[in-house]
């Protein structure tokens, strides 16, 4: 009687030490919750069967998950205010042993938000004791009015480091404590995600953020040398990646580019993002030979306004030149056929020309393939 009414105090105690901690502290970048759902092992599994039937192994990883999806305060690429949205999943027992903020790979539908979906296949890290930050991004979720500033370097990182603090904010609201460093990952244009976040984290002086490693996969990191690799073949396997591209920097950039200086069929082309066709759909549209995409003008030794604005944009959104100073694993595959291999072989080797301590890991198969490799490879080393 005497142990239970002991117990008992030290719960109340510790609830009003907590509840007193939330009073004296106003979060500064969560703002409130959307939804939440705790799934089951039978709903994550119906929910991805191709894969659990693939790689039947990972179902004895399978436990309950809880998934909140939030609202959160950030800025856009003109720097002014607004509210996003991203996602936050852990283990419904609460039993941990890290933290990873995971980027996302390509969206093209706006109802692909993780925040719509909740139970987004990226969030695979949770299966391992991990607790999972993932931004929507700008153009996706509550911001799902405006038009994604893809590969927008900054605004990307930006997006990703407040929602982090976000989610942290949130967890300590429910009394829920972990660990203060942060592994980052992310495949595909999550991989490129991935290092403008590490980029943009080591450039804050006196940064809130500690960085435990960084797993980058599949990435496309040198844009101006991937452009040119494009307009060299003038063919590409996914054509929608090209005009997304484009029509993302100009959003980011604040370029103001002259559509019928960038696009045969202006109108045609834009009208394919609406957020309402996936990446097949547009492919279908597109076809595969840049010609019969992009102005003649590209293709020619004197490049118009449009292209030279264009152009200096994809070298300030490129993430190859600098000086990272946390581990760096980088992965891909040489067969991929949508990232050219040669961004992770110039990552790898500026980065170890500025002495940062960098790995490199080839993937097999094709881009989809290489992707579950590198998801499996990784969650191993969180």
């Amino acid at each position: 009687m005497k142990e239970f009414f002991l117990f008992s105090v030290i719960g109340l105690i510790l609830l009003y030490s907590c509840s007193k901690d939330e009073e004296s502290v106003s979060p500064h970048y969560f703002v409130s919750v959307i939804q939440e759902k705790e799934f089951s092992v039978d709903e994550i599994k119906n929910r991805y069967p191709e894969i659990f039937i693939r790689y039947s192994s990972l179902s004895v990883l399978l436990q309950n998950i809880h998934v909140t999806a939030i609202r959160y305060r950030t800025k856009d690429s003109k720097n002014q205010d607004i509210i996003a949205s991203g996602v936050i999943a852990y283990p419904s027992n609460k039993k941990i042993t890290g933290v990873t903020s995971v980027q996302h790979s390509s969206l093209f539908l706006k109802s692909q938000a993780p925040s719509r979906q909740l139970l987004h296949f990226e969030l695979a890290p949770v299966l391992f004791k991990q607790v999972v930050f993932m931004s929507d991004y700008i153009g996706f979720g509550e911001t799902e009015h405006l038009f994604h500033p893809f590969f927008h370097s900054n605004s990307t990182a930006q997006s990703c480091i407040d929602m982090i603090r976000a989610g942290k904010e949130y967890l300590q609201s429910i009394c829920f404590p972990v660990p203060e460093e942060i592994s980052l990952m992310g495949y595909s244009q999550g991989g490129n995600a991935t290092l403008a976040l590490l980029k943009k984290i080591e450039e804050i002086p006196d940064t809130d953020l500690k960085v435990k490693q960084t797993f980058a996969g599949g990435g496309a990191y040198d844009l101006e040398a991937t452009y040119n690799c494009f307009l060299n073949q003038n063919y590409i396997s996914q054509p929608a990646f090209i005009p997304y591209l484009l029509l993302g920097l100009n959003t980011g950039n604040h370029l103001q580019l002259a559509w019928n200086e960038i696009f045969i069929s202006p109108d045609q082309v834009i009208s394919l993002f609406d957020g309402k066709q996936d990446l097949s759909e547009i492919n279908s549209r597109l076809g595969h030979r840049l010609e019969n995409i992009l102005s003649p003008a590209f293709f020619l030794p004197e490049k118009n306004n449009s292209i030279k604005k264009l152009e200096r944009a994809l070298k300030q959104n490129s993430l190859v030149e600098w000086t990272p100073n946390s581990s760096i694993t980088l992965m891909h595959s040489p067969d991929d056929t949508y990232v050219p291999y040669l961004n992770a072989e110039q990552a790898f080797q500026s980065f170890r020309r500025h002495g940062c301590k960098v790995n490199f890991v080839s993937l097999q198969g094709d881009h989809g393939d290489a992707g579950i490799q590198f998801y499996l490879q990784v969650v191993l080393k969180l």
